[in-house]
């Protein structure tokens, strides 16, 4: 049985507002698992991850693949997303974590801005290669657990970030599917 899209969002809200309590045990337990192998792994998913490689690679796939339609919705997701990280970013301006940082950073913590990213794709690399569902989940679930290993965010800003873009790309694809 398939879960519903608000489904998803209520639990995707719940998992968030646990993370809130929890940040910092979250956080110390991901980061007490560093080890030289897991530290070169998640350095190479966050790579993957950025928002730009992430809109590049969708959209390459997209075209490739000839769902023109899919690429559109694809681009106008991430720029909503990405307006809206930018948005939160700078507005709320949180501090990120107070342990060693594994990876570099230049903006503020919340909302994740890879975990936004990667939860901007899925829904449609899902939709459209629903073969594979599975390694997007994967790939998308790599991303959070990443970006608190390497100490540059809070469990809840992954959470809030993966929220975010689930939810923009959600209402995309419902808003354009009406239209069609």
């Amino acid at each position: 049985m398939r879960l519903t899209s608000n489904f998803k969002i209520i639990a995707g809200l719940g998992i968030f507002f646990i993370t809130l309590f929890f940040d910092q045990q979250l956080l110390q337990l991901l980061t007490s698992f560093r080890t030289p192998f897991l530290t070169l792994l998640f350095r190479g998913v966050s790579h993957l991850s950025g928002y730009f490689t992430l809109l590049f690679i969708g959209v390459l796939v997209f075209l490739i693949t000839k769902n023109f339609t899919t690429t559109k919705h694809y681009i106008l997701a991430f720029l909503l997303t990405g307006i809206l990280v930018y948005a939160l970013k700078t507005t709320l301006e949180r501090a990120r974590p107070a342990v060693e940082s594994l990876y570099k950073t230049t903006s503020s913590s919340f909302p994740s801005g890879h975990a936004s990213a990667a939860f901007t794709s899925l829904p449609f690399f899902s939709k459209t290669f629903s073969k594979l569902n599975i390694l997007w989940i994967v790939f998308a679930l790599l991303v959070l657990v990443s970006r608190v290993y390497l100490g540059v965010h809070h469990p809840s800003d992954v959470a809030g970030g993966a929220l975010l873009g689930y939810f923009i790309s959600s209402l995309v694809l419902r808003f354009c599917k009406k239209r069609n």
